[in-house]
């Protein structure tokens, strides 16, 4: 092999190995999934001890979460409200992986679409696997709960694959989720898809093409 052939694939094998380790972060954020332009149907309560939660499935893809908005009513605490993303397990929440956390004044929270930024960075999901979002609160009880908006129309929008469950659980003083059949939480889910290692491979590919015709 010569010296410029040697040369030559040392070069390729860089950029395909720079292609192979972009980072998702130089990626612009999208929504991952939403059905909040769905109707309210009604509104679902919770309270300290009892929080609510809500599936959703990854895509054919992994990703990183950056930030949850949803649809609220009345907050008894806006200072006390929580939310995180949990495991799944069984078809049940599992473990919680981490929290998000809401920029703002506290009164920005009630009868708003407040938006939950991952807290201290973004969360790592991995592709055609199903996660829990819990929505809870310190403050507040069954006569005198917190809200949050939830719709009888299932369909949502978002990156392929993504999907929110058909339904939410909630809880009633640490009593074992209940499924409300039919009436998932409105919410949006936002963060970055991670691009596949074939399309990674192609742009940097792509990349090389001006180079070779320069070197020719």
């Amino acid at each position: 092999m010569t010296a410029k052939g040697f040369c030559m694939k040392s070069i390729i094998l860089k950029v395909l190995l720079l292609a192979l380790t972009i980072q998702v972060t130089d990626l612009p954020a999208a929504t991952l999934v939403t059905n909040l332009t769905n109707p309210m149907s009604e509104e679902t309560q919770f309270w300290e001890g009892s929080p609510l939660y809500q599936s959703f499935t990854v895509g054919t893809s992994a990703a990183t979460i950056d930030a949850v908005t949803l649809s609220t009513g009345f907050i008894v605490n806006p200072t006390g409200m929580q939310v995180a993303l949990f495991s799944d397990f069984s078809g049940a929440p599992y473990r919680s992986i981490g929290t998000f956390t809401f920029f703002g004044p506290p009164a920005g929270i009630p009868y708003n679409t407040p938006t939950f930024t991952a807290s201290p960075g973004s969360f790592n999901v991995n592709a055609n696997t199903t996660y829990w979002i819990q929505v809870r609160s310190f403050g507040g009880g069954p006569g005198d709960s917190n809200y949050l908006s939830i719709t009888s129309n299932t369909a949502e929008t978002g990156s392929p694959g993504w999907s929110l469950g058909d339904s939410h659980l909630y809880t009633y003083y640490g009593s074992s989720p209940q499924v409300y059949v039919g009436n998932p939480i409105r919410m949006e889910i936002s963060g970055v898809p991670e691009p596949s290692s074939a399309s990674m491979l192609i742009l940097g590919l792509g990349g090389m093409i001006p180079f070779l015709r320069r070197r020719r």
